[in-house]
């Protein structure tokens, strides 16, 4: 859930599984009253819902590698609810990946798609989950966060290995397919 932190003069664009609970928990811990502004709303709605809000106030949003994203996806899936029998790897998941967004679109928006207008990024600070401790120093400085030690690690995916150890070949592709615009666009790779 994206969050609006009035007295911090800030808005942070919750992209899914991108320690976007965690942050929300941070600035929450650090005494600051926010308002919830709904789940996963991109960059341009929430611009477009208070423009000058939006110009005024510091945003930034976190981004993942996409083919981590997938798998992370895929662990917080399976342990929070039930998924069907022919969804019990990870391979058959991707795989069938079209049948399963049919039937859950909320699983997996495209990051891009979330930060930006579709030609450039929106927010005024872009986090990678790759250097996310060091990143976020730098935002809890120009936020005036002192103090703060550490992220809190709050709904994690539990998995065993590396994400690449889950992919095959074909899997590969299929992710890579689904993620275009995430590795055109941040300069991911497998």
């Amino acid at each position: 859930m994206s969050v609006i932190c009035h007295d911090l003069k800030c808005i942070f664009l919750h992209v899914q599984r991108t320690a976007g609970t965690s942050i929300t928990r941070m600035l929450l811990d650090a005494g600051r009253v926010f308002a919830p502004v709904g789940l996963h709303q991109s960059a341009a709605d929430l611009r477009a819902s208070d423009p000058r809000q939006w110009d005024e106030y510091f945003t930034f949003a976190v981004v993942r590698n996409p083919f981590d994203v997938w798998v992370s996806w895929y662990f917080h899936r399976t342990a929070k609810y039930r998924i069907p029998a022919a969804y019990q790897n990870f391979a058959a998941w991707i795989r069938d990946w079209q049948t399963w967004y049919n039937r859950h679109p909320f699983v997996y928006a495209d990051q891009w798609g979330l930060v930006s207008d579709g030609q450039r990024v929106l927010v005024d600070r872009l986090l990678r989950f790759e250097t996310l401790e060091e990143d976020l120093a730098a935002v809890r400085q120009c936020l005036g966060i002192v103090g703060h030690a550490g992220l809190p690690h709050l709904n994690a995916s539990k998995r065993q290995a590396d994400y690449r150890a889950y992919y095959d070949v074909e899997t590969r592709q299929i992710a890579g397919g689904l993620a275009k615009a995430d590795i055109e666009n941040f300069g991911y790779s497998f």
